[in-house]
């Protein structure tokens, strides 16, 4: 005897490209690209699959959306991550004081 695998519906699940649609009108930032990607390399919202279909629940769209949004403080500078202290060393001024590498 052959077992089928049973579907487990989930209320309020989104396909991909409406879950990247959601993130990007709720939060100005997401894309169903973004998603595909960030699925690939092990990162981003918790995700369903159904054979070949994904599908995201939005209760993980927004807790992951959530997570990436950094606290600004009032009367402190935001923090800047990923940038380099200093300007290369073959960099040279401009006049409008922007280091440019030549």
């Amino acid at each position: 005897m052959i077992q089928r695998r049973q579907r487990v519906w989930l209320p309020g699940r989104m396909p991909r490209k409406e879950a990247g649609d959601y993130l990007f009108s709720k939060y100005g930032h997401g894309s169903e690209f973004t998603l595909a990607q960030l699925a690939s390399q092990g990162e981003g919202p918790i995700f369903y699959r159904d054979g070949a279909r994904v599908f995201y629940l939005p209760k993980d769209l927004d807790a992951w959306a959530r997570s990436r949004i950094k606290r600004i403080e009032p009367g402190k500078p935001p923090e800047i991550a990923d940038l380099p202290d200093e300007a290369p060393a073959n960099a040279e001024e401009t006049p409008a004081g922007r280091a440019e590498v030549s």
